[in-house]
């Protein structure tokens, strides 16, 4: 059974860190990488965020028994499977999953320009998620 108590507060932290990347990222591009402080915490906001999103994709496969993922790519495609996110979404959703890995794994080489750009190109997939979840509770 789906825990709708954490579901919905794993939600409303997608929804604030996301305000906060996409704030931060309002500054120039030259100053945002050129600014540790503001790449880094919204590099991180961003990061929070995607771990939430997972965090939720997760709960829910397991809770609705739509079969062990492989991978965290692989638990979006188990929603849309399963009938949560239209499968489109699903497969808007999985840059970000890389942006995800990217943000955990490679940090060492992070190109805060290109995550400058994804946080103010486009961050409406991943908010089209949390309202395809609500509409689950």
């Amino acid at each position: 059974m789906v825990d709708r108590a954490l579901v919905t507060e794993r939600l409303k932290l997608i929804d604030d860190y996301l305000r906060l990347a996409e704030r931060l990222s309002r500054n120039a591009r030259k100053r945002f990488i050129e600014n540790p402080e503001i790449h880094m915490l919204a590099e991180r906001a961003l990061h929070l965020a995607l771990e939430a999103m997972l965090d939720v994709s997760s709960h829910i496969v397991s809770a609705r028994n739509l079969g062990p993922p492989q991978s965290y790519g692989d638990v979006i495609f188990r929603l849309a499977e399963g009938g949560v996110i239209p499968e489109r979404l699903a497969h808007q959703l999985r840059p970000w999953v890389g942006m995800r890995n990217v943000l955990v794994h490679g940090y060492s080489k992070l190109d805060h320009g290109q995550v400058h750009q994804a946080i103010r190109r486009d961050l409406s997939s991943v908010r089209r998620f949390c309202a395809a979840v609500s509409k689950l509770l």
